[in-house]
C-alpha cells in the first residue's frame, strides 16, 4: 500500500517586521494525525518568535502513514532608529527658552514630540518649572525609537523694596532697603548705587528701580515710588493789629493745604484763637497737613491802654417815677456814649425799677472802659389776690384776700360788700373784673387785676318712656341740660332696689317691682361746677301684676278618660285666657271661662296656659303639664295651700315608674335666694323655710326637681308653684 504525502502550506501573520516584534507562523496539512518539526525546534503547528534579523522558517510535517512535507518562510527584520535629544541648555531661568534638537542614527521618516509638534527636528521650550520632554522618531517601515531630556528651571529671585516713609515732605529723605529670598545675591539701583540699601531726598515724586541677579545669573526687578508732598504756606489775618488794653482780637490762621491742624504758642490747637494781651505781644502759629509735613508764621499784636472813668449818682434810694443825675469824668480828652443812646457826660434818668446805667468812654486811640452805675428804686408793692381765678356759681358769693401792700382799695363797688380793706366779700350777678390799688409804707402803688367768672345754674328736665306701668318693668328715663354736665346722679326712689335705685349717666333704666308711687329725684353738676336738682312726685306708678294658677284633675290620665277640667286659681285678675296646647281641637283649644273642661283626643304630653290680665292690664300666664297616656310618669303640682286642712298641705312631685333613691328638690325665691332643700320624695315643702319658722308669703317661688326614672335616665326640672295662703 502506498501512502500519500501529506499537503502543507504555512500561512504568517507579517513577513516585514521591525526589531523587537512578534511573528506567528502556522503550519496547514490535510492529515490531523500529523506530527510538525521546525528549523528552531518547535514541534507545534503554530509557532511565535522574536527574530532579531531576517530569518527563513523551515517546517517538517510527518503524516500518520509516516510519509513527510516540507516548506520554508521568510521574515525580514528592520532596525529600529536610535535618537538622542541635544539641549542647548539643561538648566535656564524662569521665562526663559531652551532649544531642543535631535540627532538619529539613520534617515527617519517622522518626528512626534511631547509637546505636540511633529516632523521638525529642533523645537523651543519655555517651561514655567523643570520638565521632561521626549521625542519620538520612525522610519519609513514604521519601526520607531524615542527618548527623553529634563530641562532645569530656576525661580527668579523675589525681591521688594521697603522703607518707612513712602510718602515725604519737601526737604526730607528716606531710606529704601531691598531684600530678597535667594542668598548671594547683587543689586544695583537706577541711582547707580549698588547694594541692598541707598537713601534719598527727592525735590518731587520719584520713582526707584533696582535689578537683583542671583547666584544662578537669573535677574528680577522691584520698583517703589517716593511721594514728595510740599510743605504747606501759613498766614495769620488777624481782627486787628492794635488793640486796646483788656480788649482781645482774634487770630485766624489759614493753609494752603486742606486739613491742616494748627498749633499756636499759646499751646492752642485751633485755627481761630481769641487773645486778650496785656501788652503789646507776638503770636506764632506751626500748621501741620495730613501728610505731616509743617509751616509757620507770625502776627504782632500791639496794645493800648483804657481811659479812666469816674461815676457819681444820687446818694439815696428812689421810688418809682423819680429822677436821678449821673454824671461821668475822665482823665483824658473823651467822647461819652450812656446805656440810654444819650453822649453828654451828665444825663437825667426816671428809672422804673432798681437799674444799672453804663456809660463808654473812648480816648483819643479808640480805646474805650465802660463804667457802670446802679440807681436804687424801691420796689412796686406785688399785689396778689387770692384766689387768683375765683369761679362762682350765679348767686353764690366769694372772698378776695388781697397781700403785698399795707392800704387797698377796690373798683368797681358792684357786688362788693366794701371797696376798702385786704379782703372783700364779691357776689356779681355777672362776670365782672375787680382792680385792687395797694400802698406800701413808702407811698409806692401798684394795681391788681381780678376778675371773677360767673357761671349759669344749669336749667334740666327729665321724661320717661312710661309713668303708668306694671311690676316688674324697666322704664328709661331721658334727661336734659342746657349746659354741658359733668355728673349725673338719679334716685329712683325705690330704696329696696338697693344699689339699682341710683344711676349716673344721663340717659339711664331702671326696673320697678314692688307696687306704689314712686317720687323721682335727679342732681347735676355742670362742668363749671354749678349745681341743680329736679324731683317729679309720684312720676312713676307701679301697679300690681295678677298671679296666674290653676290646678287640674286629672293630670295624668289615659285617652279613654281624657277630659281635663280646669281650675282658675289665680290673684288679682279680671279676664282668664285658656290655651289647652291642643291645636288638633280646633275652637276648642281656646276658652274664656274661669273653670272650662278639655277633652284631649291623642295619647301625649301637653302643656295647658292660663293668661290672666288685670283692670290696668298687667298680665301673668302659667304653664302645667297635662299627660294623656297608658303609663302614667311624674306629676308636680302647680300650686299648694299650706293651711293644716289635710288638703293640698304639702308640695312634691308623684308619678310611675320613677327611682325615688336618687332625687333632689331644691325651692327658691323670686330673688333667687335658695329656701329649702331635700333628697327624699317623702319629705316635701311645707311652706317654710328650710322646715323651720313660719310659713312664708302667698307669692310665686321656683322649684328645680331631679331625679331619674326605673330606666335609669335622670330627668330636671325647673317650673314654678303658687303658695297660696
Amino acid at each position: 500500500m502506498v501512502n500519500p504525502i501529506p499537503s502543507l502550506s504555512l500561512s504568517a501573520s507579517d513577513q516585514e517586521i521591525c526589531q523587537g516584534e512578534n511573528i506567528t507562523i502556522q503550519a496547514i496539512t490535510n492529515d490531523p494525525n500529523a506530527t510538525y518539526l521546525w528549523s528552531n525546534g518547535a514541534n507545534t503547528n503554530i509557532i511565535i518568535d522574536q527574530p532579531s534579523v531576517t530569518t527563513n522558517y523551515i517546517v517538517t510535517v510527518t503524516s500518520s502513514g509516516n510519509c513527510t512535507n516540507s516548506a520554508q518562510i521568510q521574515v525580514t527584520v528592520n532596525q529600529n532608529p536610535s535618537v538622542v535629544i541635544i539641549p542647548s541648555s539643561s538648566s535656564i531661568c524662569l521665562n526663559q527658552t531652551a532649544t531642543l534638537q535631535i540627532q538619529t542614527n539613520m534617515p527617519v521618516a517622522t518626528i512626534l514630540w511631547s509637546t505636540g509638534e511633529t516632523n521638525v527636528p529642533t523645537i523651543q521650550v519655555s517651561p514655567n518649572s523643570s520638565s521632561t520632554y521626549s521625542v519620538t522618531v520612525s522610519t519609513t517601515e514604521q519601526c520607531s525609537g524615542s527618548t527623553q531630556v529634563t530641562i532645569q528651571v530656576n525661580p527668579l529671585p523675589n525681591i521688594q523694596i521697603q522703607t518707612q516713609n513712602e510718602e515725604i515732605c519737601e526737604g526730607t529723605s528716606t531710606n529704601l532697603v531691598v531684600t530678597s529670598n535667594h542668598p548671594n545675591t547683587s543689586f544695583v539701583w537706577n541711582t547707580g548705587t549698588q547694594g541692598n540699601s541707598i537713601s534719598v531726598s527727592p525735590s518731587q515724586t520719584s520713582w526707584y528701580y533696582v535689578t537683583a541677579t542671583d547666584q544662578n545669573g537669573c535677574q528680577a526687578v522691584d520698583s517703589l515710588a517716593i511721594v514728595v508732598h510740599p510743605n504747606p504756606k501759613i498766614s495769620i489775618s488777624p481782627s486787628s493789629e492794635e488793640i486796646c488794653n483788656g480788649f482781645s482780637v482774634t487770630l485766624t490762621a489759614s493753609s494752603n493745604h486742606p486739613n491742616t491742624a494748627f498749633l499756636w504758642n499759646t499751646g492752642a490747637q485751633t485755627a481761630t484763637i481769641v487773645v486778650t494781651p496785656s501788652s503789646s505781644t507776638t503770636y506764632m502759629v506751626t500748621g501741620t497737613d495730613q501728610h505731616g509735613c509743617t509751616g509757620s508764621n507770625r502776627a504782632t499784636i500791639e496794645v493800648h491802654p483804657l481811659p479812666q472813668i469816674q461815676l457819681s449818682s444820687p446818694p439815696y434810694a428812689l421810688c418809682p417815677g423819680d429822677t436821678a443825675k449821673l454824671q461821668a469824668a475822665a482823665n483824658e480828652p473823651a467822647t461819652y456814649l450812656w446805656s440810654t443812646g444819650e453822649t453828654t457826660p451828665t444825663i437825667t434818668v426816671v428809672p422804673p425799677t432798681t437799674s444799672s446805667y453804663e456809660v463808654t468812654v473812648t480816648n483819643s486811640n479808640g480805646c474805650s472802659t465802660i463804667a457802670s452805675i446802679e440807681v436804687v428804686v424801691r420796689p412796686t408793692p406785688q399785689i396778689t389776690v387770692y384766689p387768683s381765678n375765683p369761679r362762682i356759681c350765679k348767686g353764690e358769693e366769694i372772698t378776695l384776700v388781697a397781700t403785698g401792700a399795707n392800704l387797698y382799695s377796690w373798683s368797681p363797688a358792684n357786688g362788693l360788700n366794701t371797696t376798702y380793706g385786704s379782703v372783700v366779700i364779691a357776689s356779681p350777678s355777672q362776670t365782672t373784673t375787680y382792680v385792687v390799688e395797694g400802698i406800701d409804707l413808702y407811698g409806692c402803688k401798684a394795681t391788681k387785676d381780678v376778675t371773677v367768672d360767673v357761671r349759669p345754674i344749669p336749667n334740666i328736665n327729665f321724661t320717661s318712656d312710661m309713668n303708668q306701668i306694671c311690676s316688674a318693668t324697666t322704664v328709661r328715663f331721658t334727661a336734659t341740660s342746657d349746659q354741658p354736665i359733668q355728673s349725673w346722679t338719679w334716685n329712683f326712689g325705690d330704696p329696696e332696689s338697693g344699689n339699682a335705685n341710683y344711676g349716673y349717666s344721663q340717659n339711664i333704666t331702671h326696673t320697678f317691682f314692688n307696687t306704689g308711687s314712686y317720687t323721682i329725684s335727679l342732681e347735676v353738676v355742670s362742668v363749671d361746677g354749678c349745681k341743680n336738682a329736679l324731683s317729679k312726685p309720684d312720676f312713676v306708678v307701679v301697679h300690681p301684676n295678677p298671679i296666674a294658677t290653676f290646678y287640674r284633675t286629672p293630670d295624668i290620665t289615659t285617652v279613654d278618660n281624657a277630659t281635663i277640667k280646669f281650675f282658675d286659681q289665680s290673684l288679682g285678675h279680671q279676664k282668664v285666657l285658656w290655651n289647652f296646647d291642643d291645636p288638633s281641637s280646633g275652637n276648642d283649644n281656646i276658652s274664656l271661662e274661669h273653670n272650662p273642661t278639655h277633652t284631649y283626643a291623642m295619647e301625649g304630653e301637653y302643656w295647658p296656659t292660663l293668661y290672666v290680665e288685670n283692670e290696668w292690664g298687667c298680665i301673668d300666664s302659667v304653664s302645667n303639664r297635662v299627660i294623656v297616656k297608658n303609663i302614667s310618669e311624674e306629676y308636680i303640682p302647680s300650686a299648694f295651700s299650706p293651711n293644716n286642712d289635710g288638703v293640698n298641705d304639702i308640695f312634691r312631685p308623684t308619678g310611675f315608674n320613677i327611682d325615688w333613691t336618687e332625687y333632689t328638690m331644691y325651692i327658691f325665691d323670686r330673688w333667687g335666694n335658695q329656701i329649702f332643700e331635700t333628697h327624699s320624695i317623702e319629705k316635701g315643702w311645707d311652706g317654710r323655710v328650710n322646715g323651720e319658722g313660719e310659713i312664708v308669703q302667698q307669692d310665686v317661688y321656683v322649684y328645680k326637681i331631679i331625679l331619674k326614672d326605673v330606666h335609669g335616665v335622670v330627668h330636671e326640672f325647673i317650673g314654678h308653684v303658687t303658695l297660696i295662703k
